[in-house]
């Protein structure tokens, strides 16, 4: 019995044997042969009865002889009628049934062809279905799988930046962010979405490749707000945010423009009673200075009339704001000019400055533009300084400090401000928040009464500290109601004195509760409370005590209930319960901080305090990481933050200073220390450090062990992929392959292949390599080291290979190769030379013995042969040579004389080569100065080839 393997895909459906018919073929088929047999049995029958008739016939004519012929003629026609009929009735019959037969044949044939079309039309389809099933299972789940992989909630890669524009100017607001599936985009303007139907034309927002904007039209001044992107996918939601803000300058001019605008100016109260005509001869223009930079904005007039005592007064404005002198601005009006001089320039003395000459004749006055660009952040990419410090509501320990966020343009968002305070007469400034504010207002609190302070603020961004910002007015911790208790007592005269209320108070032991308790100011992170001292109160001073209960938040958007603990500390252990009630039901629920959970707790809080404290000085934003570079180096990186110029920062290995090149540039935010061919002489504890007035940071990278192993296996992946192609190089000691990368050490995981075998390194085949290659050595090659060579280095994930099919005409000519030079390094080992070297110059006197000595070799002996000036030297007693045991040879002149002077040769030679040595000879005469030359050095020789006949061997 034979067994039919199925394809796979068509495991599913039913299939039959080679006798597959359907059941009404089949029944066809039964009726036909049964049919068939009766016509045969019937046949069979008739046959009988014939025979049968015939033999009655002759009986009876037998026996009755008395028939007569007539009779007998009669009776015979009718059976032969009889007969003949039976015959046509069978042959008919018999016609009638082939016929039939063929008819149902070809039905039969015609039915069987149709059932296999149709068969093998449902075989294919269903097995297209089968494959089409199953490509769509695996697409889908490949799809699912790679979705899965790709999915992540949206992040925003560059943030939305602030903006200050001029009315009728439009603005672009745009951020990047990717996740996936892509996020959705909403724009909001102070929270609320904005619809571009319902403004057409105002807003334009566009989206290309995971770059979204939006564009105001001719912005106006309804337009400044705090504009709000929110990114939303199926993983989470992210939101970037940017202020904008539109300036309106007075007039129909561009404010560019320096011409007298007609602007709305309040009238002054004093006006000089004296008529003058005021006719502006120089007027300042449009200005562009740069902060901390001096200017002056001046104009000289005509006067009429000129009068030295009486003069019409000068005013000056900005953005419609009378100004004052102070110690940064200095004013001048006099001699037909009037002048506005900054001596220190800042931010906020951008702005529309107007000069106006005010007379009772009426009112000339002049505007123009002043633009102040930032200075140079002190950090690159840090902000630039806040503008318009202001500070209010001033009190005996508190002052509310308030400020304009930096003009930002292309920096980074802010991400707070730090408030700084310094009293006045010292140079001492002392920061008061400890963490960056995220709005521009802050309570500043700890001040001494009666000592006047200033402040200053100064912006934060990812990428540092801006400069810090004017310092305001002088400001004195003084009660004001100080001032309402102080009361003027009039005595006798024009006499008068002051007194506190408190002297004409009882000695009150408890003074009364304070009364009006209100919150007079509410922020996210600070409530200003203010209340009425209490009556009486008592001549004593009064200590006001505040107990705050831990900060409560319920948002019945969200309906999200919490409380905040500013610090979490072994007291707070225990149950915590929050209740809702309304007039209808009340309801609560716990949360249990016992035992392990609250140590957990604990934990987590004081680790976030440590690194709030830690982020208060320099410190790491990213510890120290690894990768690999290109040129295959391992390179060690960190990330510094919150960094000035006097931090300091050092890379030490094994807690010794280790030396750079270069120092580290902290203003760009990354340090990086290159570590070239990495190999165990490297091992060790690498650490940076980070060091200023504020306090330290350190960060620690130790590399040994899986740290080392993982980054040989990411040079191996950069060195894998840079491989050169293998390369043959013959050598005296056999073939060599070579494989070139940008660096190779043992430690890196590789293996070479002959013929998909893997070879051991051994005599015959010898494994290493260098710096810059790895190599396989095939000592004194044969016909079995033919065949593929293959060389591959994992790096823990891939393989890179390559291979080199060292067979045929290659092998041939490596192999060839090796022989030439396997015989010039027999020759070259063997050849004559000279071991015992001779120098290159000989300086001696007249009348002295010249001996020059020198050990040769070579196998066979060779022979040794003295030239003068590459003449033969024709041995006597006063030239004599000598060759001792074959090796030890050397020249005797006896008496020198001038005439010895010259180039003396030695050549040593047998069948595999030779070499010549020249030896300079100077004589000088007694009582002469000694030449001067060169110091003699060993002299160099120059190779004699092999005989003809040897380097045929």
């Amino acid at each position: 019995m034979s067994l039919v393997t199925v394809p796979f895909y068509q495991k599913r459906h039913r299939h039959f044997d080679q006798s597959y018919r359907n059941i009404q073929t089949r029944y066809l088929l039964d009726e036909y042969a049964s049919k068939k047999r009766a016509s045969t049995q019937a046949s069979s029958q008739k046959s009988l009865s014939q025979r049968s008739s015939s033999q009655r016939a002759s009986s009876q004519t037998s026996l009755g002889g008395t028939i007569c012929r007539v009779c007998a003629k009669r009776v015979s026609t009718q059976e032969d009628e009889e007969q003949e009929n039976r015959s046509r009735y069978q042959s008919l019959v018999a016609a009638y049934g082939e016929a039939k037969r063929q008819r149902f044949l070809s039905e039969l044939a015609h039915l069987e062809e149709d059932v296999h079309l149709a068969r093998s039309q449902a075989r294919d389809k269903l097995d297209k279905y089968a494959i089409q099933q199953m490509m769509e299972d695996k697409l889908a789940w490949e799809r699912h799988t790679f979705e899965e992989r790709i999915s992540r909630a949206p992040e925003i890669l560059v943030r939305l930046r602030s903006h200050t524009v001029w009315e009728r100017m439009s603005v672009k607001l745009c951020f990047t962010v990717q996740g996936f599936p892509t996020p959705v985009v909403q724009w909001y303007k102070d929270g609320s979405l904005i619809c571009q139907a319902a403004e057409p034309g105002k807003y334009r927002i566009e989206s290309n490749y995971g770059v979204h904007t939006l564009e105001i039209n001719r912005a106006d001044f309804d337009d400044t707000a705090t504009y709000s992107a929110v990114a939303t996918n199926a993983h989470g939601q992210v939101s970037t945010n940017a202020a904008v803000v539109v300036r309106r300058f007075r007039g129909d001019e561009e404010p560019f423009r320096s011409v007298g605008l007609p602007i709305g100016l309040p009238l002054s109260s004093m006006i000089p009673y004296t008529h003058f005509d005021v006719q502006f001869l120089e007027k300042f223009g449009v200005t562009f200075r740069r902060e901390g930079e001096t200017v002056t904005l001046k104009c000289t007039m005509l006067v009429t009339p000129d009068l030295k005592r009486v003069q019409p007064r000068a005013e000056w404005y900005r953005d419609d704001v009378l100004l004052k002198e102070s110690k940064w601005t200095k004013m001048f009006f006099g001699e037909g000019q009037a002048s506005l001089s900054f001596s220190h320039l800042h931010k906020d003395d951008e702005g529309l400055y107007t000069l106006r000459i005010v007379s009772r004749g009426g009112v000339s006055d002049h505007s123009a533009f002043l633009f102040v660009r930032d200075a140079d952040p002190l950090v690159t990419g840090a902000p630039g300084a806040p503008m318009d410090l202001q500070c209010h509501d001033a009190n005996r320990d508190y002052v509310i400090v308030t400020w304009k966020p930096p003009n930002t343009t292309t920096e980074s968002p802010v991400m707070g401000y730090f408030v700084d305070r310094c009293e006045v007469g010292t140079n001492n400034w002392v920061q008061c928040n400890d963490a960056p504010v995220k709005i521009c207002k802050y309570p500043v609190t700890g001040l001494f009464e009666g000592r006047s302070y200033i402040f200053r603020v100064r912006a934060v961004n990812s990428a540092g500290i801006s400069r810090p910002s004017r310092v305001s007015d002088a400001v004195a911790a003084l009660d004001p109601l100080d001032l309402r208790r102080l009361q003027a007592v009039h005595l006798e005269g024009e006499k008068e004195i002051a007194i506190y209320q408190d002297d004409l108070e009882g000695d009150a032991q408890v003074p009364g509760p304070p009364t009006g308790v209100h919150a007079s100011e509410i922020s996210r992170n600070y409530v200003v409370l203010s209340w009425e001292p209490p009556t009486p109160r008592g001549k004593d001073p009064l200590m006001y005590f505040i107990e705050k209960i831990h900060r409560i938040k319920c948002d019945k958007a969200t309906g999200i209930i919490e409380m905040v603990m500013d610090r979490f500390s072994i007291e707070n252990e225990g149950t915590y319960t929050v209740q809702i009630h309304d007039g209808k039901a009340k309801s609560q629920s716990s949360l249990v901080l016992i035992g392990d959970a609250f140590k957990t707790v604990l934990e987590e809080a004081e680790f976030q305090r440590k690194e709030f404290l830690r982020k208060q000085g320099p410190h790491f934003a990213e510890y120290l990481h690894w990768d690999v570079t290109e040129e295959c180096e391992v390179r060690l990186v960190c990330k510094v933050a919150n960094t000035k110029k006097e931090t300091v920062f050092k890379w030490l290995k094994d807690d010794v200073l280790y030396e750079t090149e270069t120092l580290p540039n902290l203003e760009r935010g990354i340090c990086e220390l290159l570590i070239p061919k990495l190999s165990k002489k490297d091992h060790g504890e690498y650490k940076a450090t980070l060091k200023d007035d504020r306090g330290q940071d350190v960060s620690i990278l130790e590399i040994a062990g899986k740290v080392y192993d993982d980054m040989i296996l990411a040079m191996s992946r950069v060195c894998g992929k840079s491989a050169s192609p293998l390369k043959v190089l013959c050598t005296p000691e056999g073939i060599r392959l070579q494989c070139f990368m940008k660096y190779f050490t043992d430690e890196m995981k590789v293996n070479w292949c002959h013929k998909d075998a893997k070879i051991s390194s051994s005599e015959h085949m010898r494994i290493g390599g260098s710096e810059e290659m790895a190599w396989l050595q095939i000592c004194e090659p044969t016909e079995k080291d033919k065949g593929k060579y293959t060389f591959e280095i994992f790096d823990g994930k891939d393989n890179h290979q390559r291979s080199l099919d060292l067979s045929g005409q290659a092998f041939d000519e490596a192999f060839a190769e090796f022989q030439q030079f396997k015989a010039a390094a027999f020759a070259e080992k063997n050849r004559g030379r000279l071991i015992g070297g001779l120098p290159d110059v000989v300086t001696i006197m007249e009348g002295k013995t010249l001996n020059l000595t020198c050990t040769v070799f070579g196998n066979p002996d060779p022979e040794v042969i003295w030239f003068k000036n590459d003449q033969d030297i024709q041995l006597s007693e006063h030239f004599s040579v000598k060759v001792e045991q074959a090796k030890y040879v050397s020249m005797t002149i006896k008496g020198v004389t001038s005439e010895d002077s010259g180039k003396y040769s030695i050549n040593i030679k047998n069948k595999y080569g030779g070499e010549k040595i020249d030896v300079t000879v100077s004589v000088y005469k007694h009582g002469e100065k000694i030449p001067d030359m060169a110091p003699p050095q060993q002299a160099k020789p120059k190779l004699i080839p092999a005989s003809a006949s040897a380097a045929g061997q």
